[in-house]
């Protein structure tokens, strides 16, 4: 009695809608929460079908309290599904639904705890795209008052005088951080306005580090960093992936070790093949990163230092990227000694099917 108490106690006082079920799916309880939700009372589903009744859709299969609990008799954690309320309109839930045994081992049902996320999916759909909105019309400006400003530097409009220059030279190095941090918005918004989806080729990743690498001795010269590719000790190493996204995997992370390196440091990129993946490194001798920083490396905007110019954006993209192929990414860092960030590709099998052509960077 006690127990019956109990069970009527938590289940009014739950947040979240809960209905139960029996073995055949039919329902037998359903919470003040559910009624909210759904627009019906209890007594209005109690011995109704909760697949025929509620669900949006004939096909059982697509309800996830009868494709788990009831068939396969498994959890399912936080699925989306729709349900049809009692006004008629379709809602999108996010649903939890586990099968019910007695002590015996009997299969008597299952329940079914569940959230409206319709206006929460909404919102967060409006949001990306006034992000990938608001980085568009961002980027355009910054390129042409970029473009005018190195004619003003060129003397394309009369030669500046030694002040002027001065002046032109700092809003041109100003304005290439800008497009910098534009361009990294721009492709962080793409990304979370649609999914990254890589377009797959064999490639060789050997090929692609060493033009990256050689791309970045530029900007390592200013600093007089040295910057090396370790020799892999193979020819070729052949994996399914999207030159063009891994090549900005690449990139940000040389740029990273560049950009927070002392002078006359070192970053040092290699390869290696491990079973049905390649491991990509690149280490430097930087200013290395606190322990407590590590978990938050790779969140969108996050930098390690107010103090630190960037987008806080470069590693968040290098991640979608890495995680859109299948493969992990991870940061190990001695603070005062340096930093390795790493990453996988699987090889999914991948044979050669053309020559790389290193791609040009924006």
């Amino acid at each position: 009695m006690e127990e019956e108490r109990l069970y009527d106690l938590v289940i009014k006082a739950l947040p979240v809608g809960f209905l139960r079920v029996d073995a055949k799916g039919m329902i037998i309880d359903f919470n003040h929460a559910a009624e909210t939700i759904t627009g019906y009372t209890k007594e209005e589903v109690v011995d109704r079908s909760r697949s025929e009744f509620l669900h949006c859709s004939a096909e059982k299969k697509k309800c996830t309290l009868c494709e788990y609990a009831l068939g396969r008799r498994e959890h399912a954690i936080a699925k989306e599904n729709f349900i049809r309320r009692k006004s008629g309109d379709c809602i999108l839930l996010s649903v939890t639904t586990a099968p019910l045994f007695d002590q015996a081992g009997t299969f008597h049902g299952g329940i079914e705890l569940f959230m409206d996320i319709s206006e929460s999916l909404k919102l967060d759909r409006e949001r990306k795209h006034i992000l990938a909105m608001f980085a568009h019309d961002m980027q355009n400006p910054v390129l042409i008052a970029g473009k005018f400003t190195r004619r003003l530097l060129a003397g394309k409009a009369g030669p500046p005088t030694g002040k002027q220059e001065e002046h032109l030279q700092l809003i041109c190095e100003e304005l290439n951080q800008l497009e910098g941090l534009v361009t990294d918005f721009h492709e962080f918004s793409r990304f979370e306005a649609t999914k990254c989806i890589p377009v797959l080729e064999a490639v060789d990743i050997i090929l692609i580090l060493r033009a990256q690498v050689e791309l970045a001795k530029l900007k390592a010269e200013d600093k007089r960093i040295t910057l090396t590719f370790a020799n892999p000790g193979e020819s070729e190493m052949i994996v399914a992936a999207d030159t063009r996204l891994i090549s900005r995997v690449i990139d940000n992370l040389l740029d990273n070790a560049i950009r927070y390196m002392r002078m006359n440091g070192t970053v040092t990129i290699s390869v290696s093949k491990e079973e049905e993946a390649v491991f990509v490194r690149v280490g430097d001798t930087g200013i290395g990163v606190a322990k407590d920083h590590i978990p938050y490396l790779f969140d969108a905007f996050y930098r390690v230092s107010r103090d630190l110019r960037g987008s806080g954006l470069g590693l968040s993209i290098a991640k979608t990227i890495v995680e859109a192929h299948g493969g992990k990414i991870w940061a190990e860092s001695i603070p005062g000694q340096g930093s390795v960030f790493s990453f996988t590709i699987p090889t999914s099998g991948a044979k050669p099917a053309h020559t790389f052509q290193p791609v040009e960077q924006s």
